[in-house]
């Protein structure tokens, strides 16, 4: 209503307007300029719209009764046809994997899906006595089984990391509801195989520890010590054992420290008089010798490399580790020594690195060569090396020494030593005394002496006495006419040959099938009838062997001779 009562006067004051100009009040061009005016002055013109209240429809509650049927459970008896093994289920867990040494254990379920019906579990076979099943069942988990069992080191065998075996069970019905129900579902329980898998012990070995070793060593001695270390799963019985490193790491700088630490794995030999031993408990213990007499001790250098002249030892490290046949090891255990000078640094020290324990093996029935050095750590010294006298030695052993291509200050020796098979061992037990002299810019500045121990080793295979017992042994395919003859009597001549008789070869070879015993001699003509009992035999040549039985005669009197010249040579040996 607004917007009507304000066009009103607008339209009369258009149409005035109008009128003195002379236009039409109802051009349409005025008309917009009004409506254009009026916008300006009073807005857009917005229309009003009546709204009308919605309604709202309730629906009424409709109620539709359906007849529903009650349904009734009736239980029927199962048919014998219908029942089998698997109405009882067995569940074992997914993964059964044991490890040697390492007890464990895991669950087996057996559940009956039938209601009213329990049952148990029972073990049938196993492959091992220590693999035992045990019920584990509680209020809020009926039917579990705990299958427990440490397999045993060794189970596994040397070439192979895993092993899998198979363990039988059987369900057995302990609750139905009637007899004949039992009796069916008894009658088709079957026995369950279960797979475990055992794999070997990947346990690294530990506890290494170093018995004997001092932190200080003198030169010129031979010092045992051992290694002792747990190995788990790897005893005396097992057909690999475990190794023992020792390794020098190369850091020879030592923060702190103003000289060089050295290699001292150089020094350690094995102890051949002692073999790795077992303690028990995969316990293992090295025997090793440290050698600072056959092996000479390197002279203390600076950082920078020099020889340090004023020290009074030298400086070394060697590391430790040991290996299961597994491939696992110890972590690296470090041990630095100090090895105190027994004689100046220039001094002239012998290198019998090349003997493999205190002293240099002799083999019967072998050669030996054992190359040795002289050496000063004074580069301007001239060394020169007095040899023992071995010529006269059993064997006739040589020994030569000269001048090293690096310089006078090092002497290159040499002993070659062949030893027969018959060599008494006693004889190879000596004590060689080696001298060397150190001269500098013409003066005897040191003499220095060491004693080279030998002894006797294992006889070569050369001697084994089965070469010597085989020509002897020859003997017996002459003894072979005891088959061709059969005459026993004949064929026991040989060992009372070999016996006293010796010089009554040929009377005894007549003497002894008549004398022997009064079953021969009874019958006057017993040389017949036993030719006639030979082709008993050998009844399938009767022909054939009675007449060899006359020839092999004096074949066995010519083998007597050749017997009886065998034994007057072993007199003659004698």
């Amino acid at each position: 209503m607004k917007t009507i009562k304000t066009l009103i006067p607008l339209t009369l004051a258009a149409a005035l307007t109008a009128c003195g100009t002379g236009k039409d009040p109802l051009d349409k061009g005025d008309l917009t300029q009004i409506r254009e005016h009026s916008q300006a002055q009073n807005g857009p013109v917005v229309p009003q719209v009546q709204r009308v209240p919605e309604k709202i429809y309730i629906p009424k509650e409709v109620r539709v009764e359906v007849p529903v049927e009650k349904i009734v459970v009736v239980e029927k008896p199962i048919e014998q046809k219908t029942i089998d093994k698997n109405f009882v289920v067995v569940t074992p867990e997914a993964d059964m994997t044991f490890i040697e040494g390492q007890k464990a254990s895991f669950k087996i379920r057996v559940r009956a899906l039938l209601p009213g019906v329990e049952a148990r579990l029972s073990l049938v076979s196993r492959p091992d006595e220590g693999i035992t099943l045990q019920d584990v069942s509680s209020a809020q988990e009926k039917g579990v089984y705990a299958l427990t069992w440490t397999p045993a080191y060794g189970t596994i065998s040397a070439n192979s990391a895993r092993k899998s075996l198979k363990v039988k069970v059987i369900p057995q019905i302990t609750k139905a509801n009637n007899e004949a129900e039992r009796a069916q579902l008894s009658s088709v329980m079957k026995e369950e195989e279960i797979r475990i898998d055992v794999l070997r012990d990947q346990t690294p070995p530990s506890e290494l520890k170093f018995e004997g070793l001092p932190t200080e060593i003198a030169e010129d001695a031979i010092t045992p010590f051992s290694i002792t270390v747990k190995v788990p799963g790897v005893d005396q019985n097992s057909p690999q054992k475990p190794r023992l490193v020792l390794s020098y790491d190369g850091i020879s700088t030592t923060a702190g420290n103003k000289f060089l630490e050295l290699d001292g794995a150089r020094h350690v030999l094995v102890d051949t008089t002692k073999g790795d031993e077992y303690l028990g408990n995969f316990t293992w213990k090295f025997h090793r010798l440290f050698d600072t007499k056959n092996i000479p001790v390197q002279p203390q250098l600076s950082q920078t490399g020099a020889v340090m002249k004023d020290a009074d030892g030298s400086r070394v490290r060697l590391s430790a580790k040991v290996y299961s046949p597994t491939g696992a090891s110890t972590p690296e255990v470090l041990r630095q020594l100090k090895i105190g000078y027994s004689k100046p640094v220039g001094s002239a020290r012998f290198n019998f690195s090349g003997i493999k324990g205190t002293s240099l093996a002799l083999i019967p029935g072998g050669t030996i060569r054992l190359v040795f050095t002289a050496e000063s750590a004074n580069p301007k010294a001239e060394v020169k090396v007095e040899l023992p006298e071995i010529r006269n030695l059993i064997g006739s052993p040589t020994a030569s020494c000269q001048v090293s291509a690096k310089g006078a200050f090092r002497q290159e020796c040499e002993i070659t030593w062949s030893v027969a098979c018959d060599a008494d061992s006693k004889e190879l037990q000596n004590e060689l005394l080696f001298k060397a002299t150190v001269t500098v810019d013409g003066q005897l500045t040191d003499e220095v002496q060491q004693t080279l121990k030998t002894s006797a080793a294992k006889k070569s295979a050369k001697c084994a006495p089965a070469a010597t017992a085989k020509p002897q042994g020859q003997a017996k395919p002459q003894g072979q006419a005891k088959p061709q003859g059969q005459a026993k009597p004949q064929g026991q001549a040989k060992p009372q040959g070999q016996a006293k008789p010796q010089g009554q070869a040929k009377p005894q070879g007549q003497v002894k099938p008549q004398g022997q015993a009064k079953p021969q001699a009874k019958p006057p003509t017993a040389a017949k009838p036993q030719a006639a009992q030979k082709p008993a035999a050998t009844p399938a040549k009767p022909s054939t062997a009675t007449k060899p039985a006359a020839k092999q005669q004096p074949t066995v009197k010519k083998q007597q001779p050749a017997g009886a010249a065998t034994n007057k040579g072993q007199e003659k040996k004698k």
